[in-house]
């Protein structure tokens, strides 16, 4: 991922994300809804996708993860594909 990133907890996102939507993420980390834990990249991509289509449905999805700006994961999740929730 290129250009600036602004981080909060030990999640970054790019610059381009929209305010609410970068607030609504950063609580439910906060709160635990969604938690990091141990998980891998992809673990954390596709949780956080199964808790975005829970909210706004019917879009397709380019989620990236990266633990140090090396090493990650890239998943394009179609709007039509849903993934189980545990």
């Amino acid at each position: 991922m290129t250009g600036v990133q602004t981080c909060a907890l030990p999640i970054c996102f790019p610059v381009t994300i929209p305010v609410q939507l970068k607030r609504t993420l950063e609580a439910w980390y906060r709160t635990s809804i969604l938690k990091l834990d141990y998980k891998s990249c992809e673990m954390i991509a596709r949780e956080l996708h199964s808790q975005l289509i829970s909210q706004w449905s019917g879009r397709d999805y380019v989620i990236e993860v990266s633990e140090d700006g090396e090493n990650g994961c890239r998943i394009y999740f179609p709007k039509d594909i849903h993934v189980k929730r545990d």
